[in-house]
């Protein structure tokens, strides 16, 4: 292509100067609006009720893959904790609903009267989509983690539910695990007594053994599927507060930057601009 294509052109030039005059001419007009729209929204998220956000980090445990020789047999089972087992359980809303039902934790999520009055099943639906937005699960690839962050307006509440959420996760997975390996277990049994071949029977006799084996360590070992990086701890700062004062000082700019070049049409329609007419307006009201 024509490097020249690349290169602005001598209006192209104009015009940019021409805008960066009409900044530093309304400068004033820009922070004024910057610094009313901002304070305002800092004043209105102080008032509001707080709302708080609490992180917990963990790291997934691998293990070994089934024996070869396991498959081979037509043996089904559930491989080993991996990241995407322990995401799609996070954001599953079977873990959620048995967090919220086996600590009694609903009320913290109901607050209508309107909403309490409806049947159990609609108000754990409601509260579960609800959940789609306050409690997030991510995977960072790069350092192997699983962060989870959860928001709520009570921040010892918020920490509570995040730590029952991880130990309930950790008690599902080890009771599959469990489940799968009395399923093989049983498999074997059955298979064993089909065979008059010693040396099959020797085998799957070790087979039964690491199915064994498999249930005590999922039941004993603590890391058994992830290991907690960082725990749920209370949370220091608000966070709503926070993203309302951040979003209203950006279009409060956008806002200033609009009026300064309105300002600009009206001088160049009535020799007016808005600053001036603010002013004459100012000095009628002293007058």
């Amino acid at each position: 292509m024509n490097e020249r294509s690349f290169q602005p052109t001598y209006e192209e030039e104009i015009d940019l100067i021409r805008i960066i005059e009409i900044l530093k001419k309304h400068i004033r007009l820009i922070l004024a609006c910057v610094f009313l729209v901002t304070v305002l929204a800092g004043i209105w998220a102080f008032l509001m009720e707080p709302t708080y956000e609490v992180k917990a980090i963990i790291s997934p445990v691998t293990g070994s893959q089934i024996p070869s020789v396991l498959q081979q047999l037509g043996v089904s089972g559930t491989p080993p904790p991996i990241v995407t087992d322990i995401v799609a359980l996070l954001k599953s809303r079977l873990l959620r609903e048995r967090v919220i039902k086996k600590y009694g934790v609903l009320p913290y999520f109901v607050e209508n009267p309107v909403t309490k009055r409806k049947p159990e099943k609609e108000v754990m639906s409601d509260v579960l989509n609800g959940l789609e937005n306050t409690l997030k699960v991510s995977y960072r690839q790069r350092d192997n983690v699983i962060e989870l962050t959860f928001v709520h307006k009570d921040k010892e509440f918020a920490c509570k539910f995040l730590s029952y959420v991880l130990s309930e996760l950790n008690e599902y997975m080890v009771a599959e695990e469990k489940r799968v390996a009395e399923t093989n277990k049983n498999y074997l049994l059955k298979e064993v007594n089909k065979t008059g071949d010693p040396y099959i029977k020797a085998n799957i006799y070790s087979l039964i053994a690491q199915q064994i084996q498999r249930s005590m360590m999922a039941e004993a070992k603590e890391n058994f599927a992830f290991k907690i990086i960082d725990p749920p701890n209370f949370p220091k700062k608000r966070v709503q507060q926070k993203k309302i004062v951040a979003i209203s000082f950006v279009a409060s700019l956008f806002l200033g930057v609009m009026l300064a070049f309105f300002s600009e049409y009206l001088e160049k329609r009535t020799g007016r601009g808005l600053e001036t007419r603010m002013k004459l307006k100012a000095s009628e009201k002293n007058g």
